[in-house]
């Protein structure tokens, strides 16, 4: 009878042992297939909290965006609202002589509201194709030339390339 006893003991414990380790692998397996890649060429729309001026900003310096709603990609939120987009100023002239203003921006990060960090690769959106916004390409630009873009603003930004995110860290916060 004690030999069975044991017996019994041994193989509910393998069993458990066992069950747990399929548990693990097919939690790793689910969070394996929760990795969504998102290529280059999407939009993601924020809202300027940096004023983007030609003729205050200077080369390198850090500007901020803040997304004021879900980022989806097939039908997930990929990053959510209210999460923080940075960036830097790659090129900037003031207008002068005859010449206007010029910005480009480079956004490299994205801080979702659970602290998740996103690295990403992203222009502002227009027909240059390069992200340049101008005293001309604008509607928000001085008398002078020079680029305007005021805080609240709605800007588009393009994935220059693409981003994979597991986006089950923080949907199930929602």
């Amino acid at each position: 009878m004690r030999k069975y006893l044991i017996l019994f003991l041994i193989i509910s414990i393998i069993g458990l042992c066992g069950f747990s380790m399929c548990a693990k692998a097919e939690t790793f397996g689910e969070t394996k297939r929760a990795v969504i890649s998102v290529p280059e060429g999407q939009t993601i729309h924020a809202i300027v909290t940096t004023p983007l001026t030609s003729n205050r900003l200077s080369l390198g310096q850090n500007v901020t965006m803040v997304l004021g709603e879900d980022f989806y990609y097939n039908n997930k939120v990929i990053i959510p609202v209210d999460s923080i987009v940075y960036g830097s100023v790659i090129r900037v002239s003031g207008a002068s002589a005859g010449n206007i203003g010029e910005l480009m921006l480079r956004f490299t990060r994205i801080t979702t509201p659970y602290g998740i960090q996103i690295p990403i690769s992203a222009i502002v959106k227009n027909d240059t194709k390069v992200g340049k916004i101008t005293g001309l390409n604008t509607e928000f630009h001085t008398e002078a030339g020079d680029v305007d873009i005021p805080v609240t603003t709605p800007i588009d930004l393009v994935l220059t390339q693409p981003i994979t995110v597991n986006p089950e860290i923080y949907n199930t916060n929602y």
